[in-house]
């Protein structure tokens, strides 16, 4: 998609059904998901629930998973791991794009707002490549492997908080922005 088709498709509208779709999407992993995970692996954690990681502590999670939890996970994952970092990346860059457009921010800030959800899904795609790789390959251990996937993890985690940031921030900019015009409309 060209940038310039993207600045098009980030509307109130579109924002409000990506952000419908991102809650239905969060509700699905905490509500059924990660339950039914933890119960498939004794009580732990899907790999990904850490912002950082040493391969030490990533074998030891992925030993702990067994080799049910382990064929859960590769199962799962291939779904799960794709579906939703492309929904969450196209919720974050819509809502941040929306409400630059509505504070008639510089281009450059909404490029980098583009861009930068194009980076979050792919850094996210690529952790989970990376640890299919390194479950599908236990009791093997791909340290350099691992410690890429824990820098993407990394990554994705950073650009997550920015996003939130932005978008809080933006909000509230927005908010004041548009108090202040009803208030000088209100006096004219």
């Amino acid at each position: 998609m060209s940038y310039y088709r993207w600045v098009r498709l980030a509307s109130g509208k579109f924002v409000l059904i990506m952000a419908l779709i991102f809650m239905v999407g969060m509700l699905f992993m905490k509500l059924w998901f990660e339950p039914y995970f933890s119960a498939q692996t004794a009580g732990n954690v899907y790999l990904e629930t850490d912002i950082f990681y040493s391969p030490e502590s990533l074998y030891n999670l992925i030993e702990s998973y067994g080799q049910n939890g382990r064929e859960v996970y590769t199962k799962s994952s291939i779904l799960i791991d794709f579906l939703l970092p492309f929904q969450y990346s196209l919720f974050f860059a819509s809502c941040a794009t929306w409400i630059f457009k509505k504070l008639k921010l510089h281009k450059a800030w909404v490029k980098t707002v583009f861009i930068s959800g194009i980076v979050l899904c792919l850094s996210d795609w690529i952790e989970n490549i990376f640890l299919l790789i390194v479950l599908n390959c236990f009791p093997q251990k791909l340290m350099a492997l691992s410690m890429l996937a824990s820098g993407m993890t990394l990554l994705k985690s950073s650009l997550t908080v920015l996003f939130a940031v932005i978008i809080i921030i933006g909000l509230i900019w927005l908010f004041f922005q548009t108090r202040t015009n009803i208030k000088l409309r209100q006096r004219l």
